[in-house]
């Protein structure tokens, strides 16, 4: 009888602890999900990059990793993630083909590697400043005010302040699409310097690259100025 009793309460002191475990499971439970709850939609904490010093592209992409699905943002934050990840990729293969023309550090290898590596730090660079844009970049307040001047009517009524801010957030949003697109464009000529290496002979020079380098000039020069 008294082995009885102490397996019935050996059973119920295990039952107890395991009803007190389960309890405190669903509380660390309800409580994670709260805190969840109350983070969410909130941006994520802004990370200056200095765009005048030494720009590290893992630093850049996984600051823009935290933006991905943020409101209005998260496709350019895509767009340049996969801009950096197609530079390194491009850069590698790029001089390697270089190197397998042309001797490093004879004039043409300088000529091509100095107009290639003007590319890749000018894809960089605005990378940096995009990144910089997105989390500056109140997306709240944009989806807020979208919602307010969908409806037919509202923009001509609403006061002049409120309109004000509209544009400046519509403003700072097509600097940052055309950040996108000059990467864009920078990519698709490094493509192309690329494929016209790839045709010349250790002693050749052609007019079609000195016109490739020239455009990637041109392009390294406007993109100075994006913001």
């Amino acid at each position: 009888m008294d082995d009885m009793m102490t397996v019935v309460g050996g059973l119920l002191l295990f039952a107890l602890v395991m009803f007190i475990l389960i309890v405190a499971l669903i509380v660390w439970a309800v409580m994670k999900a709260a805190n969840k709850a109350k983070s969410l939609g909130k941006p994520p904490q802004y990370e200056h990059i200095d765009t005048e010093g030494i720009i590290s592209d893992e630093h850049v992409i996984a600051v823009l990793k935290k933006y991905v699905h943020r409101y209005a943002v998260g496709d350019l934050a895509r767009s340049g993630i996969n801009a950096l990840e197609s530079a390194g990729r491009k850069r590698d293969s790029f001089y390697a083909a270089l190197d397998s023309k042309f001797k490093p550090e004879t004039i043409t290898w300088d000529r091509f590697a100095v107009g290639a590596d003007s590319a890749f730090k000018a894809i960089s660079h605005n990378t940096a400043q995009l990144a910089n844009g997105i989390q500056a970049f109140d997306s709240d307040e944009f989806k807020r005010m979208e919602r307010q001047f969908n409806v037919p009517g509202a923009l001509e009524t609403a006061d002049a302040t409120t309109v004000e801010r509209w544009g400046m957030l519509q403003g700072r949003l097509d600097g940052m699409k055309e950040i996108v697109a000059g990467n864009g464009q920078m990519l698709l000529e490094l493509d192309k310097l690329e494929a016209e290496l790839g045709k010349l002979e250790s002693t050749e020079r052609t007019d079609r690259g000195d016109e490739i380098l020239q455009e990637i000039r041109t392009l390294t020069e406007e993109m100075k100025y994006y913001q």
